[in-house]
């Protein structure tokens, strides 16, 4: 069947050499060396799946509407593409499908001049047609039947969504095909299993050294203390910070190169030489039982990108992970080095995590920037913790006590130099903060009358701000404690109050005290234990999503503890993020460009 196809089809790059107009001119195929091979594959492929497993901001999306292009002026039929929600694939439409459809002219002939023939979702032609879905929406993946399918970013799909629409193709049993182009998928998906299963043809360069054909690999895997040959090489540790252990850029840009993993020779950065070798590069099957109807290719970043910008972000995103987040550090590994994502790496899941370090209670410490307290209301009294905080990310347990009057923790605080200025815009601002979900109106007045901040935590996700940023906490909330008005000045008696997500203040506790190389977060040795015991008092388990069968880590309260010590250490990581010293806002997820 494939001979017959190659006989009556034209050759696809051909195809789009003498159709297709981008941005830059007309398509030209030395400009986009890792597409040919995928591009044949997805034409060609009958009864079958092709992937694309590569970069953001590449050639994948582009891949999906050059074939569906192809398909509809040279094989036309039942055709679609789906992307993940229906806003995405409006904007999708909008903004590169409408306009890669209207400059191709073999296929604008092609649609009937009727009213209806061509809209935001859907193009009419006299043999087929092209439908624009929404794989979030049930009545999308379960409706229409198609002969030819692509599925956009397939690694943020749900468990089944991939299968009920390859269901939507059974009424071509021989010639139905999927392609699928998708950043890196999640270890033990749906996507993972396929790859798994496929042909795993992945991008290979001739190295500058020996002449020997190498895929790009981030780094190899070597014993601890032993050098691993191969990879990116680039400054790290003392080389890459500043005196004040800040991140050298300039540093970290001017000594990258790319070490051989064959022969040990080293590549300097050079846009030119990038551009040489992937003409010459080529995709090499990596699994030789790899069934042929499940046809993936696999490129990385490192065959187009600029490889000091990818040092600088990975450096950005192991900071950032040192600080409690692992959001930047998916980032890289899913969307640059495309590689599954498996969290389970970075993270510990152990119910004990030993976090005591070389000091006791109360003990100075003069490398701190940023003192926080937190405090955990009950019906009589209270537990606070105080902590220190450098720039750097690293943190000490300065105090950690139970308290019967709230003056007592104002005291502890001047002693320490806290600002407890509340709302005062003449003030030092405010670094004490009380948890407000027990009692929240009696815990409003009492911040109002101490100069503190209410933290209310919610069972939500991140919340989005304006700029499309999402952080672990919401916007600040000025709160009405309902005291009247002040004798001298007449204003009613606010104070502010911030919302939360306790879920991501679980898992960035979890992260924070996991990480021992280096290690940043401890507690005093002479804490006591009814502070460690409160501090354990919620263990990290691994579940599985019944709907999804994707495992994913939960906590679990451990019966008989309180917990009301490790609820002030969340709210210190809540602190501390205000602050700008853990973790980092996440950018709303980038879209491809072409």
């Amino acid at each position: 069947m494939t001979q017959l196809l190659q006989l009556t089809q034209p050759d696809p790059v051909d195809w789009c050499e003498a159709n297709i107009q981008l941005d830059y001119g007309r398509f030209d195929r030395t400009k986009h060396p890792l597409l040919s091979e995928p591009l044949r594959a997805g034409a060609h492929m009958r009864g079958g799946v092709v992937g694309i497993l590569g970069s953001v901001q590449h050639i994948k999306t582009l891949a999906a509407q050059l074939l569906q292009l192809y398909r509809a002026q040279t094989a036309p039929t039942r055709q679609a593409h789906y992307d993940l929600t229906l806003q995405t694939i409006k904007e999708f439409s909008e903004d590169k499908w409408q306009p890669l459809l209207k400059n191709t002219k073999a296929v604008v002939d092609l649609i009937p001049d009727e009213r209806k023939a061509q809209t935001t979702y859907y193009t009419s032609m006299p043999f087929g047609f092209i439908r624009l879905a929404s794989a979030g929406i049930l009545a999308h993946r379960n409706s229409k039947t198609f002969e030819f399918v692509s599925a956009d970013e397939s690694w943020a799909y749900e468990k089944s969504w991939l299968k009920q629409i390859r269901d939507r193709t059974s009424s071509y049993p021989w010639s139905w095909s999927m392609f699928l182009p998708t950043s890196g998928q999640t270890a033990g998906s749906e996507l993972d299993d396929l790859w798994a299963s496929s042909t795993q043809r992945t991008w290979h360069v001739k190295c500058d050294c020996c002449g020997e054909e190498i895929p790009y690999v981030w780094t190899t895997d070597a014993k601890k203390g032993e050098h691993s040959l191969g990879g990116m090489k680039f400054a790290s540790g003392d080389e890459a910070r500043n005196e004040d252990g800040s991140l050298n850029l300039e540093a970290i840009r001017a000594t990258v190169e790319y070490e051989c993993q064959l022969c040990g020779g080293r590549m300097p950065w050079n846009p030119a030489d990038v551009a040489r070798r992937n003409l010459a590069g080529r995709y090499v099957q990596m699994n030789p039982n790899g069934d042929e109807k499940i046809d993936f290719y696999h490129y990385n970043a490192m065959a187009h990108h600029q490889w000091p910008d990818l040092a600088v972000m990975w450096h950005q995103a192991i900071a950032a992970k040192n600080r409690g987040s692992l959001d930047d550090l998916e980032n890289v590994v899913r969307k640059r080095l495309c590689q599954p994502w498996d969290e389970a790496k970075y993270i510990a899941v152990d119910s004990k995590i030993e976090s005591a370090g070389d000091y006791e209670i109360g003990d100075a410490w003069e490398q701190a920037d940023f003192y926080f307290c937190t405090v955990d209301v009950q019906k009589d009294h209270f537990y606070y913790v105080i902590r220190a905080w450098c720039k750097n990310g690293e943190s000490r347990l300065i105090e950690a006590h139970k308290a019967v009057s709230d003056m007592h923790i104002a005291e502890r605080c001047d002693h320490y130099g806290i600002a407890q200025d509340g709302l005062d815009p003449g003030g030092r601002g405010c670094q004490v903060f009380a948890d407000g979900n027990y009692n929240s109106a009696e815990v409003q007045r009492i911040c109002a009358k101490n100069g503190w901040m209410v933290l209310r935590g919610q069972n939500c996700k991140p919340f989005r701000y304006p700029d499309g940023t999402f952080k672990i906490y919401g916007e600040q909330q000025l709160i009405d404690t309902w005291q009247g008005t002040d004798i001298n000045t007449g204003a009613v008696q606010y104070c502010g109050q911030f919302q939360y997500s306790v879920p991501e203040t679980r898992l960035r506790l979890s992260t924070i005290r996991g990480m021992t190389e280096p290690r940043l977060w401890t507690h005093a040795r002479n804490a006591g234990v009814n502070y460690v015991n409160q501090l354990n008092s919620w263990m990290q388990v691994a579940k599985e999503d019944p709907r999804t069968g994707r495992t994913y880590f939960d906590f679990k309260r451990v019966k008989g503890r309180a917990d009301h010590f490790y609820d002030t250490e969340r709210m210190q990581l809540v602190c501390a993020a205000m602050a700008g010293l853990i973790g980092m806002s996440v950018e709303q997820n980038e879209e491809e460009k072409h």
